[in-house]
């Protein structure tokens, strides 16, 4: 398990180890295969320990009891090599893909799962006793980053992204309700946690009644909201149906239902003073009697009736709008 690399493929072709057909048969209580044809023996605790977990394991003997590698020499001294494929496997895996691979059915893979849960559980809580309570903690918030979760419990002689994954499955076993990778709608976000999904949700969809936003505003609000600044907002937002949508003519977070309104009047407010239709559709690419036809139905801007220029609703009249008919706002 913790010398896997991110692509679909069996942890036994990922340890360079020849896929058995009959590798998930009925697993017995001291971890050994039963069927009626005849299969190979259980290998011993080494070999288990090499098929298990790879070389990280077999080199672990971290002075750090509390370590991530250090619970994966436990589950490889204590657990069957197959019941640790199938956990691995589900981390990232559906039933159906977990079964397609080893040629058994969705049902199969669930009850491999389930025993192998039963025998991984114990172990895990005994070794977590010492942080449970800070993970909890630390999962209140609106999204964690593994490394804020494990960081502090990586063995440095070894790579983050296989102790990562022990994690992964240690954290989801004593916490059922956390959730791994962070989604937003179609979009997963590896690396980070959650406990509270909907919750995260309702922030983000929040965002839609801030636009337009420029990058400092769009980081003031996120703070706001109680998005940490690491969290890799820019790859949620990119979602088709983010509330908020990057517009690079007008150089500023905009609404998807306002799209072209919101960016009009992100640059009448870079701008600083009033603008004519023909000069933000063309910087905008738009039709003017269109663009017309967006700002005369928006609550934000207005049209000063002699210059005809469009300015904001909340810049202050000036005289030289009374009297000549331009108008030079104080904000």
């Amino acid at each position: 398990m913790l010398n896997c690399v991110p692509m679909r493929a069996t942890i036994f072709s990922r340890m360079g180890r020849p896929r058995y057909k009959d590798d998930l048969g009925d697993v017995s209580e001291n971890g050994g295969l039963t069927r009626d044809e005849p299969v190979a023996s259980p290998p011993a605790p080494t070999e288990a320990r090499a098929e298990g977990f790879g070389k990280l394991v077999q080199l672990s003997r971290s002075r750090c009891e509390g370590s991530l590698a250090a619970l994966a020499r436990r589950l490889a001294d204590d657990m069957h090599p197959r019941l640790i494929a199938v956990l691995d496997l589900r981390l990232d895996q559906t039933l159906a893909e977990v079964g397609r691979q080893f040629g058994v059915s969705r049902e199969r893979v669930r009850q491999l799962e389930a025993r192998a849960r039963v025998h991984c559980l114990p172990l895990v809580r005994d070794w977590a006793a010492p942080f449970e309570a800070r993970w909890r903690d630390q999962l209140r918030s609106f999204a964690t980053s593994e490394e804020e979760l494990f960081a502090e419990l990586r063995d440095r002689r070894f790579s983050a992204e296989p102790q990562n994954r022990v994690g992964r499955l240690a954290l989801a076993m004593l916490i059922p309700e956390a959730r791994y990778p962070f989604r937003f709608k179609r979009t997963r976000v590896t690396g980070w946690w959650t406990l509270d999904s909907a919750d995260a949700h309702r922030r983000l969809q929040k965002l839609g009644a801030s636009g337009p936003l420029t990058n400092p505003e769009l980081g003031a609000v996120l703070e706001n909201l109680g998005v940490p600044s690491a969290f890799p907002i820019v790859l949620v937002l990119n979602e088709a149906r983010s509330p908020l949508r990057f517009r690079l003519d007008a150089s500023a977070w905009v609404r998807p239902k306002a799209y072209h309104r919101d960016a009009a009047v992100a640059l009448l407010r870079q701008r600083g003073e009033p603008m004519a239709s023909s000069d933000l559709a063309a910087t905008l690419g738009l039709n003017n009697k269109a663009l017309v036809a967006n700002l005369v139905r928006d609550h934000r801007v207005r049209q000063i009736q002699r210059s005809r220029l469009w300015t904001l609703v909340d810049w202050r009249r000036s005289r030289s709008e009374t009297h000549h008919g331009e108008s030079r706002p104080t904000v």
